[in-house]
């Protein structure tokens, strides 16, 4: 086995120590380098998401990126879902569901960019090939204050509770709009009595889903059913 020596300062007749400026030089150079490494991995790490709740674009709501519930057809879906960028068309999944009415229904699921749990992302929910709902959960904070600026005042809201954890999902409806928006579990459900004497959820809670083509309940005021509480909007929670 051979060693091999460290090599030190080269104190040779003639030979000239190195240049701190040298140095400096190269440091400087390295820094550079390293910066705008960074900075081009930086904007290659921008992953695509959907905002055209916030911005309009390309249509308004309840149209999602030309997708119309109640008119686009399951032909226009698949080829919507198959050049959006932030929809993994290789993760595109159908499933066969059934709706509270007894209505044969197909799901059809995707994947997101970045989404590292593996969730679906997002859904077009089909009937008789043709779509009847879109739901897209927003990959950027977007509380309940600004869905109600972007939508205006809804008409209603419900409290879903989660079966033995005490959360619950706020909904808010907009029944002309056929719009909702619907909060992550991140919120403490008010008892029956509490929404009775007029709950009210807070502007800050994070909206976990938004859902296009939804048909808003049909509530009264108090009306609880199965656990979930339908109420006409009262306002937000005032600090």
């Amino acid at each position: 086995m051979y060693k091999t020596r460290s090599k030190g300062p080269d104190n040779r007749p003639g030979s000239r120590p190195p240049s701190p400026r040298a140095g400096w030089i190269v440091a400087a150079f390295a820094v550079t380098v390293g910066v705008t490494l960074v900075s081009c991995s930086s904007r290659g790490s921008a992953l695509p998401m959907d905002r055209s709740f916030l911005t309009g674009d390309p249509c308004e709501p309840p149209c999602w990126h030309g997708l119309e519930p109640g008119v686009s057809t399951a032909d226009n879906a698949y080829a919507v879902l198959e050049r959006l960028p932030f929809v993994e068309s290789d993760s595109l999944r159908e499933t066969p569901a059934t709706n509270g009415e007894g209505e044969d229904l197909v799901l059809l699921r995707f994947h997101c960019p970045g989404r590292h749990d593996r969730t679906f992302c997002g859904g077009v929910e089909l009937s008789r090939g043709t779509v009847r709902q879109i739901w897209i959960s927003p990959l950027y904070t977007l509380t309940l204050m600004q869905a109600v600026e972007r939508l205006s005042t809804p008409t209603s809201m419900s409290f879903i509770p989660e079966v033995d954890t005490g959360f619950c999902t706020i909904s808010l409806y907009w029944s002309e709009r056929r719009m909702a928006v619907k909060s992550d579990l991140t919120v403490l459900c008010p008892s029956e009595r509490e929404v009775a004497e007029g709950a009210r959820p807070s502007p800050e809670a994070l909206v976990g889903t938004i859902v296009y083509g939804i048909e808003t309940p049909k509530i009264a005021p108090q009306t609880f059913r199965q656990g979930d509480v339908f109420v006409p909007w009262r306002g937000f929670l005032e600090d």
